[in-house]
């Protein structure tokens, strides 16, 4: 049991500097110190936390601070919802169902809300719902069936690890 608890004092001792950092990087964002909030969210992305992925990914395709980039700013968002981050899925969800000639596509954006609902944090759960309710309106019934298999084969990925 001893070694048990000093494990687990360890590993928090260890990991916590990062979320320090992270959560750093996000209340600079909020403060529109986008600097820090870049500095900070780019180290911790480094470091491979999939919140601090979804982050810079935000931070390019809004033009926070940096030069608008959908490419790189995707690029970011779909390595942290590959992770598991939910608001990064809610993300992804929400701009492959916009009207966006560069990103629309309702099969995608379906299975990334699909995927959020799992993953994402309780107080966007209803938002997400909205969101894929909305977007089944404008879907066939072929592009729904061929979503659901997708999101199914994703979520047999997930419960993988």
């Amino acid at each position: 049991m001893k070694k048990f608890t000093l494990s687990i004092i360890l590993m928090f001792a260890l990991t916590a500097p990062c979320w320090a950092s992270t959560s750093k990087g996000w209340e600079a964002l909020k403060k529109k110190d986008y600097a820090t909030a870049q500095r900070v969210l780019m180290a911790a992305a480094m470091d491979g936390k999939a919140h601090a992925k979804y982050g810079i990914g935000m931070m390019l395709i809004r033009g926070m601070g940096v030069k608008i980039d959908l490419d790189e700013g995707m690029r970011w968002l779909r390595e942290s919802a590959g992770q598991g981050d939910g608001d990064a899925r809610m993300a992804l969800g929400r701009l492959h169902g916009e009207d966006h000639p560069l990103l629309k596509d309702y099969v995608k954006s379906y299975v990334w809300l699909t995927l959020a609902l799992a993953k994402v944090r309780a107080g966007k759960r209803d938002d997400t719902v909205a969101m894929r309710i909305t977007l089944i309106r404008r879907m066939t019934p072929e592009q729904i069936e061929r979503a659901e298999k997708m999101a199914q084969q994703w979520r047999e990925l997930d419960n993988k690890d």
